[in-house]
């Protein structure tokens, strides 16, 4: 079997929840958009597992009427997700450090971590030009230090790490990717059909132990906070989806995963 990757997109406190292995599921709606204009019009019906669906499994909505009783008008949704594929971590990152012999750059993870010559480029002029982009960003930040003798220009590390900006997920290259998730099971349910047990496993931080209960992070005042782990999630979804999107109770895709090591193929 051919192993897939698969970008996923994870927000900083998300990456800080894998890398504290708190956090082992995702849900996500891509692919469900048909069933969530109307979510509670549909009902689950199961999925088809054969081998010979390349892509995913086939999953089955049901329609209901206006009184909730079936129709026996059933629609089908592929989840191109199935277990054994790789998800590979897209998150926050920017370049702190670059040379002009080749040498890689120094890679800067919101967390703190720095990882230094990672290959971005195998084309020369592309590499080129993308450290030209790079100059021309801190010059608009700040003055270089000037080398007259050998006619060359410097920023100090303090510098770039001051002034050189972040850069979205959405914008990371597999290069710099340094988290993978194998994929263990997937299925699908209502938002709100949440368990505490499996808030927990989407990574909600707890935020003290006490005798008699457990507090849990409240991530849209941060004040505040939950001693039941699924109103976490709840402020933990909005705080990413919007404060209407838990109320709407959309079908979502549930990926439970396990953090693997970087597998050789990744880059071929």
């Amino acid at each position: 079997m051919v192993m897939r990757f698969i970008p996923k997109l994870f927000n900083s406190d998300m990456v800080g929840a894998i890398l504290a292995n708190r956090k082992r599921q995702t849900r996500r709606t891509k692919g469900l958009e048909k069933f969530n204009v109307n979510p509670n019009w549909w009902r689950y019906d199961g999925v088809s597992t054969y081998e010979d669906q390349p892509m995913g499994y086939t999953h089955y909505f049901e329609l209901l009427d206006i009184e909730g009783n079936p129709l026996e008008k059933y629609s089908p949704v592929e989840c191109t997700v199935k277990p054994g594929d790789i998800l590979w971590v897209r998150e926050t990152w920017r370049v702190i450090g670059w040379s002009h012999e080749g040498d890689g750059f120094d890679i800067q993870y919101k967390d703190g971590t720095i990882v230094k010559g990672v290959d971005l480029f195998d084309d020369y002029d592309e590499e080129a030009a993308f450290i030209e982009k790079l100059c021309d960003t801190m010059e608009k930040k700040c003055e270089a230090t000037v080398n007259e003798e050998e006619e060359t220009f410097y920023w100090s590390a303090d510098q770039i790490k001051e002034h050189m900006p972040w850069k979205p997920s959405i914008y990371m290259p597999k290069a710099v990717c340094r988290i993978f998730l194998e994929v263990t099971g997937v299925r699908t349910e209502q938002l709100k059909n949440i368990t505490e047990s499996d808030a927990i496993a989407e990574g909600v931080e707890k935020i003290k132990s006490g005798p008699f209960v457990d507090r849990w992070k409240d991530y849209l005042i941060g004040r505040e906070f939950f001693s039941n782990p699924i109103k976490s999630f709840e402020t933990l979804w909005q705080s990413i989806n919007g404060k209407n999107s838990w109320r709407q109770n959309p079908w979502v895709w549930v990926y439970d995963f396990k953090r693997v090591e970087k597998p050789k193929n990744f880059l071929d």
